[in-house]
């Protein structure tokens, strides 16, 4: 009887170890227990995939979160303080960020301006010539910026030859113009619309007609992609299902954006006409991976950064090559 019951004791104490260490590898092991991302998004529905592919379980167990921030100097802030391991931002906007000391590499492309952003001008102006003397407003240090920057050049102007009139944010350029404040402004929508339905304005130029220029991008910490690849490759994958889903399930994927975004479902659906969604396909084209094409995002990263210097906003550009690995995107992309 006594050996029985020490037998019991043995047993009884083996299993209680057990039972220890199966709850202490649980929750030791990553794998097991969900990783965070924390991704710095800005209310802009080429950025709703992330609260699709959240909702639709595209990230596995990723717990990834979409933290909306649309102050851009708060959202770089936390960035650079560690509190986001990644953020989105448009290519052109980033070769002042890395220039000014926001590390990091950019891993694929979300989303491009496809007629979202424009230069509204008053009625009688024909041409990016024309703007010449003229008042323009414009958000300074933004994708508006450089779209101005860049059309200028391609027409042989620059700041010197207009009136620049310089804001914080591309909306109050919008609200100017349609005020009757300016000769012309760098806008997005809704204002673009807004400022073309005035009896004085009209869209001189759009991103629509200078496609592959305004293209957004995601950043990660260096850190963050050598040593968490496997979770940035899940979020990689889990983004471009959401794309397909977006195609395939419209109505379902606004209602979604729309509860993530804060933006009505009907505000989406006409913001959505504005911008197109860059798959992996396209991400591949985009980054001259495809073998025959050339990087169109080192293109406008390099041109962006020659522009900004030109203005007096950096002092020296970085060069593409060290924000963009495209063997470390071939392995997030699967070529």
């Amino acid at each position: 009887m006594r050996k029985r019951a020490i037998i019991f004791a043995g047993v009884a104490s083996l299993l209680a170890v057990g039972f220890v260490i199966v709850i202490v590898v649980y929750f030791a092991q990553p794998w097991i227990k969900p990783s965070q991302l924390r991704v710095g998004i800005v209310t802009w529905p080429g950025l709703g995939p992330c609260f699709v592919a959240r909702e639709k379980g595209f990230f596995g167990k990723l717990d990834v979160q979409c933290r909306i921030i649309d102050d851009t100097r708060v959202k770089r802030a936390a960035y650079t303080a560690g509190e986001l391991d990644m953020f989105s931002t448009t290519v052109d906007t980033y070769a002042v960020e890395a220039a000014t000391g926001v590390r990091g590499k950019i891993i694929f492309a979300s989303d491009e301006s496809y007629g979202g952003d424009a230069i509204v001008v008053r009625k009688g102006i024909n041409s990016i010539a024309d703007l010449k003397g003229k008042k323009v407003v414009f958000a300074a240090a933004t994708p508006s910026h450089f779209f101005l920057l860049y059309l200028l050049q391609q027409n042989g102007l620059s700041l010197k030859d207009i009136q620049p009139t310089v804001v914080d944010d591309p909306s109050l350029a919008g609200q100017a113009f349609i005020a009757g404040q300016v000769d012309a402004a760098v806008t997005w929508e809704p204002y673009v619309s807004q400022a073309a339905g005035t009896a004085h304005g009209k869209v001189l130029v759009s991103s629509k007609e200078t496609q592959d220029l305004i293209i957004a991008a995601f950043v990660v910490h260096d850190q963050i992609l050598n040593q968490r690849f496997r979770d940035i490759k899940q979020f990689t994958d889990g983004w471009f299902k959401a794309i397909e889903y977006v195609r395939t399930n419209p109505d379902d994927s606004l209602e979604i954006m729309s509860r993530g975004l804060n933006i009505p479902k009907t505000d989406i659906a006409g913001m959505m006409e504005g911008l197109r969604l860059i798959d992996k396909h396209l991400n591949a084209q985009l980054f001259g991976l495809t073998g025959s094409s050339s990087s169109r995002i080192e293109t406008i990263f390099t041109a962006a950064g020659e522009l900004w210097k030109n203005v007096g906003l950096i002092t020296e550009p970085v060069p593409a090559s060290k924000v963009i690995d495209k063997e470390g995107i071939k392995s997030l992309l699967g070529q």
